[in-house]
């Protein structure tokens, strides 16, 4: 046995709040390699819904604001996130609560004011002809900043809001902001608020200055390989009144895990800078060893013409972060091309590519931007890509990378270019993270004209999937964990879609059955593919309608009056089991537990056999198919819906009364034996035996199979049937209906298996036993006696055993008379 886990991945922007999500697999969406019978109870459930609850921090797309150094008065942009809609729905943003995470009390800040970006990207809220929309400012509270009621739209792209900050001209020196969300802080119309589970913080801060000299330093870029090169910037700005000379910077701190050496001298070696003036100093660095650092650097300079000494705060840059080296990427490739395709089919997944970056948390990121793969005929000959197939994409789940129509012409490979316009690259996190895979699905959509008859895909070898270190662009190589090049998927034949699905029915002839019968058949049924060709795919039956309807063809809407459950099987296999009940109507949608798979010209024959309720009504009813617009019928490959045709419509089967069993008959006899036989006399009248049926109309025939008679003489000796009879025989009407020609050769009694003796409620019929004497029979008195269980009857129907009892004024035993 193999057990399998279905797990999946909640979309951070798919799903909305309050979304229920649960797992359900019908038998179609089981498929094996060779045909294989599955027994399971269709559709299987998860047994659990999880609901979709809140906005998380994760869905925020926090941009992040620049480290910057402001003076009094002046406003920098401390905040840039992008809010998500409600999922696939749009949503309203009513407010925002901010927390300052720095040193800056309330007093310090003049403002903090929310925009909305514009569409152009980029925060010019202070700027002259800005685009972006002024929200309002935000009110200050005990530990938080509260927004106006805002009413911004959330669309499926998100709203954009920017987060600009003005120191007081009174702002203490030295004072830092850093601005975060707290849980709860971003409040939505649908109730989506949130994030439930973290703040959104920016990463960096402003720092407040109230000197003449403001330093801001940067780290360039802001992540780094081990062993590449970057850059330190600090930018001076005079914000005094007063030209400043010879400013020059002071040596750089580094704090943080990683390690940045600088490798050269500053330059420019120093500045004059007028008021209102900046410049920037530059230093190159490389990086040494892995881990998040920052740096930290002041300048200094002389006012003119006071000559005092201006010297700026020690300013913070951004976090840098230094990666080791990515250099491979681990391949698990997973077959799943179907054994068959169809013309025109979409969605054909011929494998999966699993790709994990197998580096530390200390490991850059890996991005592939291209796959290559080749398609064959299976025997290794080459086949055109687009003669075959008219559109690839890849995809992760929802996530679309590449969507590519343009198909090769000529040669044999696909190229799947993961890198703009065309496609989106796939960044692998290091496995340490939370994305350390990624699982590329290949999906294709097959030619409508193909006349390829079979193909399959190859990964030819480990340069087919091209990938690089995500920050410094180095290549990667790709090792495959299992198997060996090239990686291919299985041989896909290409079909024909299928025209329609043939069904007919054979009435039969009309049944009797009694309540509680089993096995019982309501109509037989027989399922054609029709394709003379032999090129169509498989049609594979999901489920259909079935109805009882009365005698005049009027639909019964409460059937568990008659049945207790319905199956519909083949000789060696069951695709259906239901019971039936009070919440059944007029329709009875069958859904398979096993799917039919229904080859080209292979026609197949089916029963619906039912068992009669216990006490099921005693009327007439049949087996109805519905409409045939009730059959879900599908291409086995394309999963497209099959047009069913009926060969007669209705499609029902025959006419079934319902009876009830028969528990008794009575009995009378009369004997037939002369006074005298003679050795060797044949057909000699004996005994007659009148079955009476009781019962009124509505109770089921009663069948007698055998008549079980003892043999003795006049003082009521046992005698042996072989010693004084050559034979026996049974007659309703004048015409043999039993026959014994061996009588027992011990004991005294003898059996006459009988055949087609029935009789019906309120009818009776009158058996004759006829004897044959033996011709070397000793002289004796002969008499044939028959008790009451020396009848075996029982009920036509369902063979359960009918009682004999003697009819009024009779007793058994029956007697011949004496001969």
């Amino acid at each position: 046995s193999l057990g399998l886990f279905v797990t999946g991945e909640v979309s951070l922007w798919g799903a909305a709040d309050g979304d229920m999500i649960e797992v359900q697999l019908d038998p179609g969406a089981v498929t094996f390699s060779d045909p294989t019978a599955t027994a399971a109870s269709w559709p299987l459930a998860s047994g659990a819904v999880h609901t979709v609850n809140g906005l998380v921090a994760d869905q925020v797309t926090n941009t992040g604001a620049p480290v910057v150094t402001i003076g009094p008065g002046e406003t920098a942009l401390a905040m840039d996130i992008v809010v998500p809609p409600n999922g696939y729905r749009s949503d309203v943003l009513e407010g925002i609560v901010l927390t300052n995470l720095g040193t800056a009390a309330d007093p310090d800040l003049a403002e903090i004011r929310l925009w909305r970006d514009g569409g152009d990207g980029t925060f010019d809220g202070v700027a002259g002809g800005s685009d972006d929309l002024d929200l309002g400012p935000m009110t200050a509270q005990p530990g938080q900043w509260n927004s106006p009621l805002l009413g911004a739209p959330v669309s499926a792209g998100g709203a954009r809001i920017f987060v600009s900050v003005t120191a007081d001209v009174a702002a203490t020196d030295s004072t830092t902001v850093r601005l975060g969300i707290p849980t709860g802080g971003l409040v939505l119309t649908s109730n989506n608020d949130g994030p439930i589970d973290a703040s959104v913080e920016n990463a960096n801060s402003i720092l407040i200055s109230t000197a003449a000299l403001l330093v801001t330093m940067e780290i360039e870029p802001l992540a780094s390989t081990v062993g590449d090169s970057a850059t330190a910037r600090m930018t001076v700005r005079n914000s005094g009144s007063n030209l400043i000379q010879g400013i020059t910077p002071s040596t750089l701190d580094l704090t943080g895990a990683g390690q940045l050496t600088v490798t050269g001298a500053a330059g420019p070696a120093s500045l004059d800078l007028l008021p209102g003036q900046e410049g920037v100093f530059v230093w190159p660095l490389r990086a040494d060893s892995a881990g998040v650092v920052q740096l930290a650097g002041s300048a200094t300079g002389t006012e003119i013409p006071t000559m005092q000494l201006r010297q700026s705060l020690q300013s913070p840059s951004n976090v840098h972060e230094i990666f080791q080296q990515a250099n491979d990427l681990d391949l698990f490739a997973v077959e799943s091309m179907p054994a068959t395709v169809s013309r025109g089919q979409t969605d054909v997944v011929p494998m999966s590519l699993s790709l994990t970056n197998p580096g530390s948390n200390a490991s850059s990121d890996i991005r592939v931007e291209e796959i290559r793969f080749r398609i064959d005929d299976g025997a290794g000959n080459p086949v055109v890509p687009a003669d075959v197939i008219k559109r690839v994409t890849v995809n992760e789940g929802s996530e679309v990378f590449l969507d590519k129509t343009a198909i090769e012409t000529t040669g044999d490979e696909v190229v799947l270019a993961l890198v703009p316009p065309l496609g989106q690259s796939v960044l692998i996190e290091s496995s340490a993270g939370s994305a350390g895979q990624a699982t590329l699905s290949l999906s294709l959509e097959i030619a409508d004209s193909t006349v390829v008859p079979a193909f399959r895909v190859l990964v030819p070898d480990s340069t087919a999937i091209r990938a690089e270190d995500a920050i410094s662009g180095a290549p990667v190589n790709v090792r495959l964990q299992a198997g060996t090049y090239p990686v291919a998927s299985g041989l896909a034949r290409v079909v024909s879609a299928p025209t329609q699905l043939d069904v007919s029915g054979t009435t039969g002839l009309d049944t009797f059955v009694v309540q509680g019968q089993s096995d019982v058949t309501l109509l037989d049924l027989e399922f054609l593919n029709p394709d003379p060709a032999g090129l169509a795919a498989d049609i594979r039956i999901s489920s259909f309608d079935v109805g009882l309807v009365d005698s005049t063809g009027v639909p019964i809407h409460d059937p568990d009056r008659f049945l207790k459950n319905i199956r519909l099987e083949s000789p060696l296999t069951t695709y259906l089991d239901r019971p039936l009940g009070a919440q059944d109507d007029s329709t009875l949608s069958l859904v398979l537990s096993q799917l039919i798979s229904l080859p080209n010209e292979s026609p197949l024959s089916l029963s619906l056999v039912g068992e009669i309720a216990d006490s099921a009504s005693l009327e007439m009813f049949r087996v109805q198919v519905g409409d045939s617009a009730s059959f879900d019928a599908r291409d086995a490959s394309a999963g497209n819906p099959v047009p069913v045709v009926y060969a007669t419509d209705p499609l029902q089967g025959g006419r079934i009364q319902v009876m009830k069993v028969a528990q008794q008959a009575r009995v009378r006899g009369t004997g037939l034996l002369p006074a005298g036989v003679t050795v060797g006399d044949r057909d000699v009248a004996a005994l007659s035996v009148q079955l009476i049926h009781p019962g009124p109309a509505g109770v089921g025939a009663i069948r007698c199979d055998s008549l079980t008679v003892r043999l003795r003489d006049e003082r009521d000796n046992p005698l042996v049937p072989g010693t004084f009879l050559d034979g026996a025989t049974a007659y309703l009407g004048g015409a043999p209906v039993g026959v014994n020609t061996s009588p027992p050769a011990s004991g005294d009694l003898m059996t006459v298996p009988l055949s087609g003796v029935s009789v019906s409620a309120g009818q009776s019929a009158s058996l004759e036993l006829r004897l044959d004497v033996e011709a070397s029979a000793p002289a004796s008195f002969l008499e044939v006696v028959l008790e009451g269980p020396g009848i075996h009857l029982v009920d036509a129907q369902v063979g359960t055993p009918v009682s004999a009892v003697a009819d009024s004024g009779v007793s058994f035993p029956l007697e011949s008379n004496l001969a």
